[in-house]
Formats: structure tokens, C-alpha cells, sequence
């Protein structure tokens, strides 16, 4: 997107604050182009966005490192993860 990469350019140019390729690797100091799911206009959580229905079996965690995504099939059923410095496999 030349006219985004232009204008985080001049960011840094303008404020020598450095550039942010992805704010989701921890650094959030600098210019960045901000991830938003947009719906009609307006700001939508995650799960309105991508979830049509929330399955019973899904289970929403916070600060989880995720190693890999375990398939059966084409489905997703788990992911291996690390958490509070402890991997593990969720039951299923």
C-alpha cells in the first residue's frame, strides 16, 4: 500500500520515532498501521467479526504463546501452546 508506507515514512521523518513493521511483537513505540475489524462503519469485537456462531467447545484464553495449530483433517481442533511458561495440548 504505497500511499500507507508514505505516510508512516513521513511519521518517522516528522517525529524520528522509529517504524513498527508488526505492534504485535511487543514494541508499540513508533509509526504503525493500526489492525481494526470494521463492520458497516464501526468498530467490531474479534468474534463478531469472524464468528457466526460461538461453538460450546471454544475456549478464549489471554497471554498464550501459540506453537501450532492441530488439525483433523481440514478442521481445526486445538493448538498447541505455552502458558505462564508451561506447554500443553487443551482436552478435548
Amino acid at each position: 500500500m504505497p500511499l500507507i508506507d508514505t505516510y508512516i515514512e513521513a511519521g518517522d521523518d516528522a517525529l524520528k520515532c522509529g517504524i513498527i513493521p508488526d505492534y504485535n511483537d511487543g514494541n508499540v513505540i513508533g509509526a504503525s498501521v493500526a489492525q481494526f475489524n470494521i463492520a458497516g462503519g464501526e468498530r467490531i469485537t474479534s468474534p463478531d467479526a469472524f464468528l457466526k456462531k460461538v461453538p460450546k467447545n471454544l475456549t478464549m484464553w489471554t497471554e498464550v504463546e501459540v506453537h501450532r495449530i492441530l488439525f483433523k483433517g481440514k478442521t481445526a481442533i486445538g493448538v498447541e501452546f505455552t502458558k505462564d511458561g508451561k506447554k500443553g495440548i487443551p482436552e478435548m
